[in-house]
């Protein structure tokens, strides 16, 4: 069946659309992506398309491949371990910035405890009952705390490298890590209301150690499939 895309808001519904369908699955790691094909069955002209593709792989979610064009990205275990290396250290210069300019405030640890708050609603027998939900509190905790170091553009940065390991969890993620993820977010919450930023830094480093370190299994099941393949 065709899908038609509505005129006004065409270039960021087909890019939203494509997004999607690598959160979901749809799309494959290593699938290749025709412009042609989606603008067909899209029914709109390759150029939204083409534009779509571009912001995609601005977001590490797409790639493209010599001899093969455009392809959803593989996440490997390397990339996956820098990519939390990465989110770490942007987080704890926000950390240290904001406490500088004095943004740890009450009504910012309200905003924190609410996400911790959000994050238990989606935990039930130890394990996530809404993936989505949990993932969206994850989302909202982390970016609370990097809009502490007030960089915009350190921001946009944080959430392309963020967005890449929201789609590893896709595949990849533990329901039964409910329990420690919980755990860990109301550690780093602990130690932000004591201001002791070398526990916060101890508590935001044993939380993406950790979820790291659930994720790689997964991952390095999936290098070894596409090399037996």
């Amino acid at each position: 069946m065709t899908q038609t895309i509505v005129r006004n808001t065409i270039g960021e519904q087909v890019f939203s659309e494509l997004r999607g369908r690598i959160a979901a699955g749809q799309l494959k790691p290593g699938e290749k992506l025709r412009p042609e094909e989606i603008a067909s069955e899209l029914n709109v002209s390759q150029t939204p398309v083409k534009e779509a593709l571009l912001r995609l792989g601005a977001e590490g979610l797409v790639e493209t491949v010599p001899r093969r064009g455009t392809v959803v990205r593989r996440f490997s275990s390397t990339h996956t371990i820098e990519l939390f290396e990465v989110r770490e250290m942007i987080e704890t210069w926000a950390l240290w910035a904001g406490d500088a300019a004095d943004r740890i405030t009450p009504d910012f640890l309200d905003r924190i405890a609410a996400t911790i708050e959000d994050l238990g609603k989606a935990v039930g027998d130890g394990r996530f009952t809404d993936v989505e939900a949990a993932m969206a509190a994850d989302r909202r905790m982390h970016h609370l705390i990097v809009g502490l170091g007030g960089n915009s553009m350190m921001m946009d940065w944080y959430r392309r490298v963020s967005s890449q390991t929201e789609f590893i969890r896709l595949y990849a993620l533990e329901p039964e890590r409910a329990v420690e993820t919980e755990a860990e977010h109301k550690a780093i919450y602990a130690a932000l209301k004591t201001r002791d930023l070398k526990a916060v830094r101890q508590a935001i480093h044993a939380h993406f150690e950790s979820a790291c370190g659930s994720l790689l299994p997964a991952v390095v099941r999936r290098e070894s499939d596409e090399i037996d393949q």
